[in-house]
């Protein structure tokens, strides 16, 4: 039996305002981008569809806007991991909305840095999954500086870009009436500095513009993050004193029995043959 060698994975899920844009579709229906990343995420995790699940994988959950929680520390109970992304809601309050994409990386370094501390053996491979639709606008710590304290600690780091291009479909209160309206906003997302952070780390960015696309990248990030599994060796033997076995066609009686024969054979030549020799 080997043992298995599985990676730590820390997904970074941004909650910000701008994810109330629904520019994604779920079973045909228009959804918000983080009703579809939940989607998404949870299938990536336990599986579903193309995504196999990271099963052998200990998984965290970050939520961020204007500043960055930790949901869940790295976990093998992968269903209250989803439990809790699925219940993470966008930021409705003022105060709280912002895009901190820095502290973000910097709260999942230091999450997955702590495994040391508390797993019996290294964790081999760490990596940071973060998913973002905007440009970092808050928090203490710029992105850049984040990905390099992620590279010296030998953490990668995926980025994800999540949005149309342009202008996205955002609900918004009309202020006579009440009701809520869709309106077209612009949206801009910081695709160099998302680009560089990967690049920082080794990793990788892309760019979802549908859930789809969203699923692929998932997919990609699953093949290329590969855990080896546990796999079990067997061993076809016979116990050769105890069962007879074949030699070039010829069956050889047990070791045992044949031990028994020369035991017998010399006990009596020695009360007979070899004592009449003496």
């Amino acid at each position: 039996m080997t043992d298995t060698e599985g990676i730590a994975i820390e997904l970074v899920v941004d909650r910000s305002g701008s994810m109330q844009a629904m520019d994604f579709q779920v079973d045909g229906e228009h959804v918000d981008r983080l009703t579809a990343i939940k989607n998404v995420v949870g299938k990536f995790v336990t599986g579903g569809d193309e995504l196999k699940g990271r099963f052998s994988d200990l998984v965290g959950l970050i939520a961020f806007a204007g500043y960055a929680d930790g949901e869940t520390p790295p976990t093998l109970d992968h269903a209250y991991l989803v439990s809790q992304l699925n219940n993470t809601e966008i930021v409705t309050n003022r105060s709280e909305d912002g895009t901190a994409i820095g502290d973000a990386i910097s709260l999942a370094v230091e999450k997955l840095n702590a495994l040391d501390a508390r797993q019996k053996e290294k964790v081999k491979s760490k990596i940071v999954i973060l998913l973002t639709d905007g440009e970092n606008n808050a928090g203490q710590l710029e992105p850049i500086q984040a990905a390099e304290l992620a590279e010296t600690m030998g953490i990668k780091i995926y980025t994800i870009g999540v949005g149309t291009k342009g202008q996205a479909p955002m609900p918004v209160q009309d202020p006579f009436s009440g009701r809520t309206v869709i309106q077209w906003m612009p949206v801009s997302i910081d695709e160099d500095t998302l680009t560089k952070v990967a690049e920082i780390t080794h990793g990788k960015y892309f760019r979802a513009t549908d859930t789809d696309s969203l699923e692929k990248i998932y997919s990609e990030i699953d093949q290329l993050e590969k855990t080896k599994v546990e796999a079990s060796h067997f061993v076809d033997y016979r116990e050769l004193a105890i069962q007879p076995y074949a030699v070039n066609g010829f069956s050889v009686p047990p070791i045992l029995w044949i031990a028994f024969v020369l035991l017998a054979a010399r006990l009596l030549l020695q009360q007979t043959w070899l004592r009449e020799m003496t």
